[in-house]
């Protein structure tokens, strides 16, 4: 059986990018259902991705191994 190629990675910012214009588009009663839409749109890696995000912005930490911070000792 034939493997399927791996989806090509989104460019940096560009998933944001979706979200942010996602929302921005929808009335503020729809936003829920703008969100909801959306992320059912996304492959499971943009997912787990925005998932990883959202993480991070509300100060937990993502799972994987995390690029180093500017300023912080190699």
């Amino acid at each position: 059986m034939a493997e399927t190629p791996p989806v090509p990675r989104r460019p940096s910012g560009e998933l944001e990018a979706s979200v942010l214009a996602a929302l921005w588009a929808a009335e503020q009663d729809d936003r829920g259902t703008a969100l909801a839409r959306f992320v059912s749109q996304l492959t499971s890696e943009d997912e787990q991705l925005l998932r990883a995000l959202l993480e991070e912005a509300e100060g937990g930490a993502p799972d994987g191994p995390q690029p180093p911070v500017r300023g912080d000792a190699l």
